[in-house]
């Protein structure tokens, strides 16, 4: 667990005990801490969660009997789970899956990618997401570009169930959130939705490896192989897809199911805008060819796989027909070349049309989009302007004192449960 981003939290929750126990005598209030591997699977992390609670149960029961003796019983001891962002994913799993409910008198999830988030697939595409001189400095460090991200993400089970998924919505409650402009002003009204089987078609979608906006480019999940052929890569293909097939598995399972007293806490805040849809943006205007193809027909000349700065994931395409002329004179050219003439001309050039994904456009933390946490059913959900990014989001003040609000909301009947 990453102290600098929950140790201030955690001694928060440690100074309200006083005020707590002074209302609810009776009620003892400790507070514990329980981390997760994001690259292993969620339902990995409900389980090990589920172990944690009963560790913690073991040891209060021993310092109540090496210490004040009540009489304390395991029937005595519940919890309260507060979760952060992928912790939501973990916590639910070890409800739904692991039978930890009954365990638990209430839940609140801090800025959960509640059905997942279009980030991670700007992430497989672009590297980590970062804007400005900070932001450079943190894709230097969590990915720069699309090899970097690929050949990590591309493996990490917990990462992988943070894709969209068959119950995803957006900032305005749609499913759709992949989209391609052929406008070189970027006016969002022409922009055209890409068919990738949004619901439960979209899983067949990341299994998908032969179209110019897929998830994942196989060559960069063996990044070992070097140039690699497409024989080469048939282990990696097999392994990532099953991956995907075991998120769908954990999706289908993990549905629209929360804890039965459960708190959602959101950010709305228009200037930390969070990624609700992507969109694959022209830079400069089309190729004749690309004008009358259509788009999943598309092909790839050039990529930003392996660039250093300011990567945006760009893609540089052409028709089928054209492509296949550029790499007829390519050929020609190397033909005349091939004994190095002095006089040789350059390379041909091919004129192609560039595309980079759009920057993110809804209100959130910089990470999960408000939707995520405004249009879930049959729970409690708060929205608010956190002053804090999505990593710091129980750092905000304002959080924090609702969080404590709704703490206090639930602690009555707890209380009259437990009769003091």
């Amino acid at each position: 667990m990453l102290w600098d981003s929950y140790g201030p939290l955690l001694r928060y929750l440690e100074s309200k005990e006083p005020l707590f126990k002074r209302l609810y005598p009776g009620l003892q209030f400790p507070v514990f801490a329980v981390g997760y591997n994001w690259m292993r699977s969620n339902e990995y992390a409900g389980k090990r969660l589920k172990d944690k609670l009963e560790e913690f149960r073991t040891q209060l029961l021993k310092e109540d009997k090496e210490g004040d003796n009540l009489g304390l019983t395991k029937d005595d001891i519940k919890f309260v789970v507060i979760s952060h962002s992928m912790g939501g994913y973990a916590s639910r799993a070890g409800f739904i899956l692991s039978g930890l409910e009954s365990q638990v008198e209430a839940v609140i999830h801090g800025a959960m990618p509640t059905h997942g988030s279009p980030s991670t697939y700007f992430q497989f595409r672009c590297g980590a997401v970062g804007h400005g001189a900070v932001g450079q400095v943190v894709k230097m460090v969590l990915g720069k570009n699309a090899a970097d991200t690929t050949a990590i993400l591309g493996f990490c089970q917990g990462g992988l169930e943070l894709m969209p998924n068959k119950l995803y919505v957006d900032a305005a409650n749609k499913g759709e959130w992949l989209f391609v402009n052929k406008d070189p002003a970027k006016q969002t009204d022409k922009r055209e939705l890409l068919q990738i089987g949004y619901g439960s078609g979209i899983y067949d979608f990341y299994r998908r490896f032969d179209a110019w906006y897929s998830l994942v480019q196989p060559p960069l999940l063996a990044p070992e192989l070097g140039t690699s052929t497409d024989e080469q890569l048939i282990e990696h293909k097999k392994a990532f897809t099953k991956r995907i097939t075991d998120c769908e598995k954990f999706h289908d399972q993990l549905a629209a199911n929360f804890h039965a007293t459960t708190t959602l806490l959101y950010s709305n805040n228009p200037d930390t805008k969070a990624f609700d849809t992507c969109e694959w943006q022209l830079q400069n205007s089309l190729t004749p060819g690309l004008e009358t193809a259509a788009v999943e027909r598309w092909q790839v000349i050039g990529d930003e796989n392996h660039d250093w700065l300011s990567v945006k994931g760009e893609v540089k395409l052409l028709s089928r027909s054209e492509l296949a002329e550029h790499e007829r004179k390519l050929k020609s050219w190397m033909e005349q070349n091939r004994y190095g003439h002095q006089h040789a001309h350059m390379p041909p050039r091919a004129q192609s049309a560039s595309f980079r994904l759009g920057s993110e456009t809804a209100k959130g933390d910089g990470t999960v989009h408000e939707g995520a946490g405004k249009y879930p059913k049959g729970v409690q959900t708060i929205g608010l302007v956190a002053t804090q990014d999505h990593q710091g989001f129980y750092n905000c003040p304002d959080v924090r004192e609702l969080m404590v609000g709704v703490l206090q909301s639930w602690l009555p009947d707890i209380h009259q449960k437990f009769k003091g």
